[in-house]
This record gives structure tokens, sequence and C-alpha cells, in this order.
């Protein structure tokens, strides 16, 4: 549980538990690490859970909180394990992001404000019914070379692009 500033999570590391972050706190998963969640981990409460690393795992998860992908991985061995987020969730990279054989379920508004998105491997991404997907000008979503299956986007909800749509595909 993370009650106030931020706590980063350097190492390598399995979350099988509840975290719970406070109104302020946030929760860095960074270094050079893999974190894995299994289906009994959640990640609630009004602070923020960021992205800066690898998070890996081959069961359903699910994060609560705010969520902020900085940079990093999200990958799983099968595009059927999905990791659900439920808090407000920004897209937010100069670095890149990747999406990798997993199934991301984005069950609440989303913002992406900056840098590219891979998708590789069948990785799938569910902007599900109610919600809204906004992508503000200049990103692009791109496969990567060497992907064994084709990458998919679902949108159930509302996809709005913002800025000049014509650099953002």
């Amino acid at each position: 549980n993370v009650q106030a500033g931020s706590l980063e999570l350097a190492g390598s590391s399995t979350h099988k538990g509840a975290s719970s972050i406070a109104d302020g706190a946030e929760l860095i998963l960074g270094g050079s690490a893999t974190h894995e969640v299994t289906s009994s981990a959640s990640f609630a409460g009004p602070g923020a859970t960021r992205l800066r690393a690898t998070l890996a795992g081959s069961e359903d998860a699910t994060i609560g909180s705010p969520f902020i992908w900085s940079t990093g991985t999200i990958t799983g061995t099968d595009p059927s394990v999905s990791l659900r987020l439920t808090g407000p969730t920004t897209f937010d990279s100069t670095l890149g992001i990747t999406l990798d054989g997993r199934t991301l379920d984005l069950d609440t508004d989303s913002v992406w404000t900056g840098g590219s998105f891979f998708l590789r491997d069948g990785a799938v991404v569910n902007n599900l019914a109610g919600r809204t997907f906004t992508i503000n000008g200049g990103q692009y979503v791109q496969q990567t070379a060497f992907s064994t299956a084709p990458p998919q986007f679902y949108n159930q909800g509302t996809l709005i692009m913002s800025g000049d749509p014509s650099t953002s595909t």
C-alpha cells in the first residue's frame, strides 16, 4: 500500500494481492524489470499506478487506480488473457509503448497524449462500450516487425481524434 509520495519498484516483482494507492500517492512499476500480475492482483484507490517497465502475466488482471503508461511493455503469451483498466488511463510516452501478445480492455475513459503505440503478436485493444478513447494528434499505432499475428483494435465506445488528424494513423 502506498499512503503518500511515490514508491518505485525497480526490481522484478510478482503482484498477488490487493494494493491500495492513496490520494496524491503514486506506485511506479519501473526499472529494467518485469512486474508480473496474477488474477488475484489489484491496484485500487485514487492515487496513480505508473508503468515504466514490463508488465507481464498469464492470467486476467485489473488495474482500478488511475493508470499512466509512460514507457515499457505490457506482455503476455495469449491474446485471450486480458488486462482490464478501470481507472482513468493516460498513454504518454516519448519513447513509445508496446502491447505484446495480450488484450488490453479499456473499461474507462482514456487519453493518448504522446508517443508511439506498438502492437505485436496478436495484441488486442478493446475500447469498451460507454468509454471514450481520445487521441491527441500526431500519434500512430504500428504493428512491429517479426510479429507472429496481426494486432486488432475494437472500438465499441467513442473514439475522438483531436489536433491534426492527418498525422494520426
